[in-house]
């Protein structure tokens, strides 16, 4: 689309970001799965797979500027290593460098099995050749502490530490992605 014919595209790129983030705001919850089923934690997102805004692909233009965009200010949330691990294969290093939440909810109720859990995604990662920032992988796990007094239900998250750092701290525990892909799937 030439920007003489569109006048969006005639703004200053600032402004079209501003306008992009507007019209993001709706799609920054996605689920990364192989099944339709609910993963979100947003009830309004539930059962929705992951799916890239549709009008970016009405212009080249627009899916360069407002990917990026979408990709870092999005949340994406996952079931299992093998699902997060394909999709992330899926998508250029541009991209998957900028993605800043992906996040994994597991029901347990102790931070250091979140923890393995977290390690063992890191290193899983890191082996399938994913780039994503240092701090971009979460896990959710349930905190008794005060749960009825807090708003989030209970559910308190930690972040990753970078898969280098990930696959150091994995052979100290003894946790590999195999396991815990089958104990946390």
């Amino acid at each position: 689309m030439d920007s003489t014919v569109s006048p969006l595209l005639a703004l200053p790129a600032e402004i079209r970001n501003q306008i992009y983030s507007y019209a993001l705001v709706d799609d920054l919850e996605q689920c990364v799965h192989d099944m339709p089923h609910a993963c979100s934690l947003s009830s309004s997102k539930r059962g929705q797979a992951f799916q890239i805004p549709s009008w970016t692909y009405t212009c080249r233009q627009f899916r360069q500027e407002a990917g990026s965009l979408w990709m870092s200010e999005a949340t994406f949330n996952f079931h299992a290593i093998a699902h997060v691990t394909k999709w992330l294969g899926s998508i250029n290093v541009k991209h998957q460098s900028v993605i800043r939440t992906v996040r994994k909810w597991v029901p347990m109720h102790q931070r250091a099995g979140a923890e393995k859990l977290l390690v063992a995604t890191c290193k899983a990662l890191e082996e399938g050749g994913a780039i994503l920032a240092s701090d971009a992988l979460m896990v959710g796990y349930f905190d008794d502490t005060d749960r009825a007094s807090r708003e989030d239900g209970g559910v308190s998250w930690i972040r990753g530490v970078g898969a280098k750092v990930a696959v150091k701290t994995a052979r100290r525990l003894s946790v590999t992605a195999a396991e815990a892909e089958y104990l946390y799937h």
